[in-house]
């Protein structure tokens, strides 16, 4: 009698550990797919633009350049194409430029006359922080 007893509480233990195991897998899967509040502006960033890897080379090169005075046509050109545009007129930048503004505001970038453009001080500051808390932390 006692058997009847003790085996459904040891198979209600093991159900429940189960139950357990189950659980901690499942919030850990949401926890590594849910987003900081920095990581959807960053998504939601991503999102805006119309033509995600031209546009967000164009940002990131821009960004790297927050501290020039300018960065150049060609810098631009050669970080979209490389050291072979294959026929590509330097003149896409321009448009590029154009729909960016067209997403984030005409002030956005700043046109340095003759010779490329710079991202706005704001604007480049937003990006920063954006990029800053998206960015993982390295180990010291």
């Amino acid at each position: 009698m006692s058997e009847d007893i003790v085996t459904p509480t040891w198979a209600t233990v093991r159900a429940l550990k189960e139950e357990n195991q189950r659980l901690r897998e499942e919030l850990e899967a949401l926890r590594e797919t849910s987003l900081t509040a920095r990581e959807a502006q960053t998504v939601r960033l991503m999102l805006r633009l119309k033509q995600p890897r031209i546009q967000a080379t164009i940002l990131g090169r821009l960004w790297r350049g927050r501290n020039a005075s300018v960065v150049t046509i060609a810098q631009l050109m050669s970080a979209l194409y490389g050291d072979n545009p294959n026929g590509v007129d330097d003149k896409i930048v321009p448009v590029y430029v154009c729909k960016i503004r067209r997403q984030f505001g005409r002030d956005c970038i700043l046109t340095v006359h003759g010779t490329g453009y710079k991202l706005a001080a704001e604007f480049a500051a937003q990006l920063t922080d954006i990029l800053q808390d998206a960015t993982p932390a390295r180990a010291a």
